[in-house]
């Protein structure tokens, strides 16, 4: 039976935050989850426990443990061990406990970034060494400088690297000698590496390479919740090889950090067990939206004037758009563009960069459609 990811997903009568926060009268595509119905294996598990009628504490259970153990050596080939997975209640309290267990005052932080990565080190009194991220016409790629990295791992104030990757917002993936060479330069400046992945089930034409895999000491972020789009259950992980850096990362849970909830515990062993057809299909749907959308923005003028510079992101639903042009020629900031034209992405201030604006296109492939109409039709106004 073929997966149906052009089902419309009634969000508005269920107090989803993506489509009540803003003006109904907006076309949401900002925050990071999918307009799509999360795999039947989920629902069926979750519908089961309800049934069970047991909503207590539940901890990690062996096949749990085993089907992230399964799922790392099938994706990734990867080979954990279930002790050395940390569950917790999301992946911001994670980097968040990393910021406060390897804390000597400074953080490297990649910008523009997912924001609440770029708040995460003055939360623990720190202050951010931004690693920035810029685009390479001739790669095409958005990267960062490893010079510069190494100016900021050799300040001996710093004590943590928080990576994201894949990246957010740009979707890009590093490679495995990319990835090779932070964990060198963390191990010459004893920088402990912690390295959001919580994209990382969601690549399209590369291969995601896992930091743990090279670094025992690495602490590796990982989650279902935006693959199966189960984001609201508020359960991810970390896995630490490393006896005493788990150690240390898990003792920043006291009193601070809740476990897991029941549910979100049955939708992640269930997504990890059952879910990877519904995620391959996934990703064929999230390429189409992908290439329609990318390649109808970078089409678009103002007077024979490209006004978008997006590209095809490594990984992930959401794209991160460059609207200096349109800015400069309309004389509206982004947000407030889209915004007129009928759409509400997320604002790229948020994330650090003026002029720019992120869309997720987790989405319905009409959805998309429905958001190129509706930026021609605003275009109309400017040519």
């Amino acid at each position: 039976m073929p997966f149906d990811f052009n089902k419309k997903l009634d969000r508005i009568n269920n107090h989803s935050m993506k489509y009540n926060v803003f003006s109904k009268e907006l076309l949401p595509m900002w925050v990071a989850d999918m307009d799509f119905e999360s795999p039947d294996c989920v629902k069926q598990a979750l519908i089961q426990r309800l049934q069970q009628g047991d909503l207590g504490y539940t901890k990690a259970w062996p096949e749990l443990n085993e089907s992230i153990v399964s799922w790392c050596k099938a994706r990734y080939d990867w080979e954990i061990q279930a002790h050395w997975i940390a569950w917790l209640p999301g992946i911001v309290s994670g980097f968040n406990m990393a910021c406060s267990g390897f804390n000597k005052g400074k953080v490297v932080v990649q910008t523009p970034n997912y924001p609440p990565m770029l708040q995460a080190p003055k939360l623990s009194g720190q202050v951010s060494s931004e690693l920035f991220v810029t685009f390479n016409a001739n790669t095409q790629r958005w990267m960062f400088d490893f010079n510069q990295l190494e100016t900021f791992l050799s300040d001996e104030t710093c004590g943590l690297f928080l990576l994201c990757n894949p990246m957010n917002p740009h979707g890009t993936m590093l490679s495995e000698n990319e990835i090779k060479k932070i964990i060198q330069l963390c191990k010459q400046y004893n920088v402990q590496l912690c390295s959001d992945e919580i994209h990382c089930d969601l690549a399209f034409e590369k291969q995601h390479i896992p930091a743990g895999k090279f670094d025992p000491t690495a602490i590796t972020l990982m989650a279902a919740s935006k693959t199966f789009n189960i984001a609201g259950l508020g359960c991810s992980f970390a896995i630490i090889q490393d006896t005493k850096i788990r150690k240390i990362f898990t003792n920043q849970m006291k009193g601070l950090v809740s476990w897991p909830s029941s549910l979100g515990l049955e939708a992640t062993f269930s997504a990890f067990q059952d879910g990877e057809p519904w995620r391959i299909a996934l990703i064929k749907q999230l390429k189409v939206n992908r290439d329609l959308l990318v390649n109808s923005l970078n089409k678009m003028t103002i007077n024979n004037k490209v006004i978008f510079k997006t590209h095809l992101n490594d990984a992930s639903f959401l794209c991160w758009i460059d609207c200096n042009h349109l800015e400069s020629l309309t004389k509206q900031t982004a947000i407030e563009w889209f915004k007129t034209a009928g759409i509400m992405p997320s604002n790229g201030v948020d994330f650090g960069a003026q002029s720019f604006v992120r869309i997720n296109y987790g989405c319905p492939e009409f959805t998309i459609l429905n958001a190129i109409d509706k930026i021609k039709i605003h275009l109309l106004k400017f040519n």
